[in-house]
């Protein structure tokens, strides 16, 4: 894990949907920073080319992505949400949703390197929210996706899934989450109003279900397994890093 390279939509880059209207607040919200502090082997920066846009041009979007991740030459990618918005969306019809997955494979296919994709979540619940019903696929469909997910990975070398479809629903019911040897209860709380995108909190645990999934079960040593831990080294990370901002920004006005 010396350069991790993130991929994907917001779930990933960290959006925030309600109570504020500064851009900045969504860095609370991203994955990144969870990843940096739980991460405890030595490793270069987490790179991230995730984008809260994905869902006005997935196919391009994607695109531009894959095609930056390659360049950027990981050691590891890290495609939690990537395939989201290759399912859900307007679509004419449910076949045509799967056809649009396979699309998102084929963007994927590429990429060389350590891959761990996402399988695609139920997030039914958001419908009359954030989406609208026509944007959610039926659950046949979901299930027909997920299992083309997972036949995908494993005909692939260095491929691993991440069951976000599994993380997500045991989160809408608040049902508890485990990694490690840990369980997290009142899972609710991981998720924002919406119903779909990640509260800081669920950023944090959804970083250590990613590596969970991803490490050997000798590499304990590997990560930070502690919640309460990461989110405080995260959230300095991230207050660091605005405060950099500002001042440079501050500075730039000055000149």
């Amino acid at each position: 894990m010396r350069r991790v390279v993130l991929i994907g939509a917001s779930a990933t880059s960290g959006f925030k949907t309600f109570g504020s209207t500064n851009p900045a607040d969504g860095a609370f919200f991203s994955l990144r920073p969870y990843l940096e502090a739980a991460l405890l082997l030595p490793h270069e920066p987490v790179a991230s080319f995730a984008s809260s846009f994905f869902f006005l041009a997935p196919t391009p979007t994607s695109k531009a992505q894959v095609e930056r991740t390659i360049a950027a030459g990981p050691s590891l990618a890290i495609a939690a949400d990537f395939l989201f918005w290759h399912c859900y969306g307007d679509s004419p019809s449910e076949e045509h949703r799967l056809e649009r997955l396979e699309k998102g494979l084929e963007i994927l296919a590429p990429l060389k390197s350590p891959l761990l994709v996402g399988t695609i979540p139920d997030v039914s619940g958001a419908a009359n929210g954030i989406l609208r019903p026509a944007q959610i696929p039926k659950p046949e469909t979901l299930a027909r996706a997920n299992h083309r997910i997972k036949e995908w990975a494993g005909a692939r070398d260095q491929t691993a899934v991440l069951d976000l479809a599994a993380f997500m629903a045991n989160a809408a019911s608040n049902e508890p989450i485990r990694f490690r040897g840990h369980s997290i209860v009142e899972t609710q709380a991981l998720l924002q109003e919406d119903k779909l995108h990640p509260s800081p909190r669920g950023a944090a645990v959804l970083a250590l279900t990613i590596l969970d999934t991803l490490l050997p079960e000798d590499g304990k040593a590997a990560v930070r397994w502690n919640l309460e831990e990461v989110i405080g080294a995260a959230e300095e990370k991230v207050q660091a890093a605005l405060a950099k901002r500002a001042a440079r920004r501050s500075a730039e006005k000055r000149e």
